[in-house]
């Protein structure tokens, strides 16, 4: 794992899979926001594919397994069952989700929640509202 700053923009922590680099930024975003950024820095929100995946996610945003206290820090993931309750799908494909890592009893859709997320508290994924505003999102990038 290496840290490095942008020049402008955001703070970002990276990690690099066999074929992925992740980059976790600290900038406030709701789901739609945070696909567009994704987007416009040349990648996609991040979707882990597998658990190393998930775990290298988890490391860049700082799981900390300490006690939760809300509200605790949020970062976006691909993931939203906006079209159909309960199906979650990738946001940025439309595809079935092939690797889950949900956090016990989630997603729960409660409130109207309809987006994925991980948190520095909880190293499974839950949901969200779309529009909450979350501390960061993560970013995939494809190595070449």
């Amino acid at each position: 794992m290496s840290f490095a700053f942008t020049s402008s923009m955001h703070h970002f922590i990276t990690a690099t899979t066999e074929h992925k680099t992740y980059r976790a930024y600290e900038h406030a975003a709701t789901h739609p926001q945070a696909l567009q950024a994704c987007r416009q820095l040349g990648g996609r929100l991040a979707l882990p594919t597998n658990q190393e995946e998930d775990l290298q996610i988890s490391r860049i945003i700082g799981i900390s397994f300490v006690s939760p206290q809300w509200p605790f820090p949020v970062y976006w993931i691909s993931g939203s069952d906006e079209q159909e309750e309960g199906n979650f799908i990738d946001s940025v494909t439309g595809h079935s989700l092939n690797y889950i890592n949900y956090e016990a009893g989630q997603p729960d859709d409660a409130g109207g929640e309809d987006c994925l997320h991980k948190s520095t508290v909880f190293p499974g994924w839950n949901d969200l509202p779309c529009h909450y505003k979350g501390e960061g999102y993560v970013c995939e990038f494809m190595d070449e």
